[in-house]
């Protein structure tokens, strides 16, 4: 009894930790302790630690190899920098064997918190976003915006607010997903699609005043493959293409600085140049040919030593937090090994997804999109595994493990209920056996 107690603390500890590693000090690893507790429960109760789904091997895999490397490599942070990478895993199992306990049930309480989670991400994003002058243009919706409250614990707990491209990269994983959820809902008459709708026009709102390109043009991208997915041919379909067409159209217009030149220059210098963006890439590539087998280290790429070593014309003293593509990012970190397995990981989720759509589960078409969209906007910029906003991408993961769980429980419900019928339909044809008189 104790121990089923201790997992409906699960949510609880999932939320206290997952607070603890948005933040920047480094004592959040602690955190990770109250999990364990949930994990021996889970064990003594269910008999299980991890419910069944492929991508649990490729996620141990690479957990395993980010400790090889804090051995191997040049450089390192210590123990602590694989703390974010291990809570994600945390929360994406926990995911699953919630819904390994509370079948379809337990699947949409996790729909519904991630359409809470994501208006949350995007009312941060409107309200404490760092506008750069790339959103110039945007100054007088901008605004309208009401004072963002809190703001000196904002500040004070990270910074000077949140930069735009950064959550930019969060927002695109959520903005398809959200889209998709209000999709279906409405479609399906359940009043939680209009939180969803609400929940997508925040995101989209903040995405597009952000003005973060390769976000923009990778959710624009996913959203059309989603619109595909999710409608039959009609007026419906035709019609969201035509309001996609409309924001893409906005977003040249805003790029050409047709009607405000000045706006564009500003939003020119703003933006990394293009051979800027190179020398960003170059470094992160050198760094992988001059070590192939474990990287400079985790999360390395951003050190003002790897920088001595690796310079990058205009960043001799400022920080630069990251390879600016996802790919290269993880060269630099974990060598080619850290790609191969984030490429594994990509193909199996991708895998499962397809499975999941093609069996009706057509959550599994929004789960992609955000994915892709942030692949798209990861070739140009990126959010680490390190990162605060990561845990958005473990989140989609643990709701692809948790499509994994249902089918795997209606496959097993479909193989009972199929046995029980053979069984009944075998007694009826058995004829009795009679005795025959002598």
């Amino acid at each position: 009894m104790i121990f089923r107690s201790i997992l409906w603390l699960e949510p609880i500890a999932l939320f206290i930790m997952l607070a603890a590693f948005w933040t920047p000090d480094i004592n959040r690893v602690h955190t990770l302790w109250l999990m364990l507790p949930v994990l021996i429960a889970r064990v003594l109760t269910t008999r299980r630690l991890l419910a069944p789904s492929p991508l649990n091997g490729v996620i141990i895999v690479l957990l395993a190899l980010m400790l090889i490397n804090i051995v191997l490599a040049p450089m390192t942070w210590g123990l602590w920098i694989v703390g974010r990478p291990l809570a994600g895993a945390l929360l994406a199992t926990s995911f699953a064997e919630r819904v390994m306990r509370g079948g379809e049930r337990g699947l949409t309480t996790l729909i519904t918190a991630t359409i809470v989670l994501a208006l949350g991400v995007g009312v941060i994003a409107l309200l404490y976003s760092q506008w750069t002058s790339k959103s110039i243009q945007l100054q007088g919706v901008i605004d309208l915006l009401p004072p963002p409250p809190g703001w000196e614990f904002m500040q004070n707990t990270f910074g000077t607010g949140f930069n735009v491209n950064e959550i930019a990269g969060a927002l695109t994983w959520l903005c398809p997903l959200s889209a998709a959820i209000a999709i279906i809902d409405l479609r399906a008459r359940r009043r939680r699609g209009w939180l969803a709708l609400l929940t997508f026009g925040v995101i989209a709102l903040a995405l597009f005043l952000g003005q973060s390109r390769f976000a923009i043009f990778g959710v624009i991208g996913a959203m059309t493959i989603l619109v595909w997915a999710l409608y039959p041919p009609g007026r419906a379909r035709v019609g969201a293409w035509v309001g996609l067409a409309v924001v893409l159209a906005a977003q040249l217009v805003i790029l050409s600085g047709i009607f405000n030149p000045i706006a564009a220059q500003a939003a020119l210098r703003d933006e990394d140049s293009f051979s800027a963006r190179i020398f960003i890439w170059q470094a992160g590539i050198d760094i992988t040919l001059d070590y192939p087998l474990t990287g400079i280290g985790l999360n390395q790429y951003r050190s003002r030593a790897v920088r001595a070593l690796y310079p990058v014309p205009g960043y001799e003293t400022a920080v630069l937090p990251h390879a600016h593509n996802e790919w290269i990012q993880m060269g630099a970190d974990m060598g080619i090994p850290g790609v191969a397995v984030l490429c594994v990981l990509y193909i199996v989720t991708i895998w499962r997804l397809v499975k999941a759509f093609r069996s009706g589960h057509k959550l599994a078409a929004g789960i992609g999109a955000g994915l892709l969209a942030h692949a798209f906007f990861g070739l140009g910029d990126a959010i680490t595994l390190y990162d605060r906003f990561t845990f958005i991408f473990w989140w989609l993961l643990g709701l692809v493990i948790s499509l994994d769980v249902v089918m795997t429980m209606v496959g097993s419900s479909n193989r009972v209920n199929l046995a029980v019928q053979l069984t009944k339909l075998q007694m009826t044809t058995e004829a009795p056996t009679k005795a025959v008189p002598v």
